[in-house]
């Protein structure tokens, strides 16, 4: 097979998609980001993605995506790059809000059309991928699951003596971003349940997330923005609870296991498929009740139990390394490569 050459077009770009990027030796062009802000002058962004779509480079074989698609189907739309295959890494909550109705009428249609004139796709975990054929059932498929980050891993190893603080009721979630796809609205009124139980019940939020201005007067609720000393602040914590909403494979929940704090998620996380196999109580729905009885029962759990699973999810976590993860990567990527490029 000829050398392919590609574009990597990025938002971020996450730090693993752009390990995957640079992995198939691709050029990168960061694309105009679509902000909710709405202080945004809409016109103003418009002519941005016309001026994209227009100066954007059409002579690349691959056109690989974090999750921005939609501006080489457009393109595509129009005439171009009919030659040319579209790779999207699948893994923001598009899908899971076009198959729960948060994504309607223009939009819906918009995306969808979208979705169609992308050649095939790359897969943040099996969620990503059962979501993506109940919209394409043929669509062709690799999954990629993320990997912690080299410097992060070696942080969280080289602190791996120090066991967290499995005996208290301190609950942590590292998010950014948007609130309503990492579930604080959720995780903040399952801790009020929580705390009329556990009276010295806290619950930490780690990142920059924007929430109404009632969740930050709840008491022994600390928004603590952005932190570097992440590996200890997972160490001072119980439990690690994350209930997203169509939240493709989050990295922090691997994280937290890896230190060997356990992992609270929600079915609507795709971590899920992993963690389930750990314990069964440690998956929930999305209802704050049943987050607060999964979080319940863990701390009801004998020290002696709450150790033996910190132990359990730490050695589950190891596998997530970016040596293992990106060779399996190579392999089905050249594979995915044989059946989508026309002879």
């Amino acid at each position: 097979m000829k050398k392919l050459k590609t574009l990597f077009l990025y938002y971020g770009p996450y730090p693993f998609h752009e390990r995957l990027a640079k992995t198939v030796n691709a050029d990168f062009l960061p694309v105009p980001h679509l902000s909710n802000n709405p202080n945004e002058n809409l016109f103003k962004k418009l002519i941005r993605i016309i001026n994209f779509e227009i100066n954007m480079p059409k002579d690349y074989d691959i056109y690989l995506c974090e999750g921005t698609f939609a501006f080489p189907a457009f393109v595509r739309k129009f005439g171009f790059l009919k030659r040319a295959l579209i790779i999207n890494i699948t893994a923001d909550p598009l899908l899971y809000y076009l198959k729960t109705k948060k994504i309607r009428a223009i939009g819906r249609f918009f995306f969808l059309s979208m979705l169609n004139e992308v050649n095939s796709f790359i897969c943040e975990g099996k969620m990503e991928k059962k979501l993506l054929l109940s919209f394409i059932p043929n669509a062709k498929t690799i999954i990629a699951y993320p990997s912690i980050v080299p410097k992060v891993r070696r942080m969280i190893l080289k602190k791996s003596r120090i066991i967290p603080d499995l005996e208290s009721h301190k609950i942590l979630i590292i998010a950014n971003n948007d609130a309503y796809y990492k579930g604080i609205d959720i995780l903040i009124e399952a801790f009020q349940i929580i705390k009329n139980k556990y009276v010295d019940a806290e619950l930490k939020i780690v990142g920059n997330v924007e929430v109404p201005n009632e969740y930050k007067s709840i008491k022994d609720v600390d928004f603590m923005g952005f932190r570097k000393d992440i590996p200890k602040i997972i160490k001072e914590a119980s439990i690690y609870v994350h209930p997203g909403r169509g939240d493709a494979f989050p990295v922090s929940s691997i994280e937290a296991m890896l230190s060997g704090l356990p992992a609270i998620v929600s079915k609507d996380t795709g971590s899920s498929e992993i963690i389930m196999h750990i314990n069964k109580h440690l998956v929930t729905t999305l209802d704050p009740k049943d987050v607060a009885k999964s979080i319940d029962w863990y701390f009801k759990l004998s020290y002696k139990q709450k150790l033996k699973l910190s132990k359990k999810v730490a050695i589950f976590a190891r596998r997530f390394n970016e040596k293992e993860v990106i060779a399996k990567f190579k392999n089905d990527y050249q594979s995915l490569l044989k059946q989508i490029v026309v002879k």
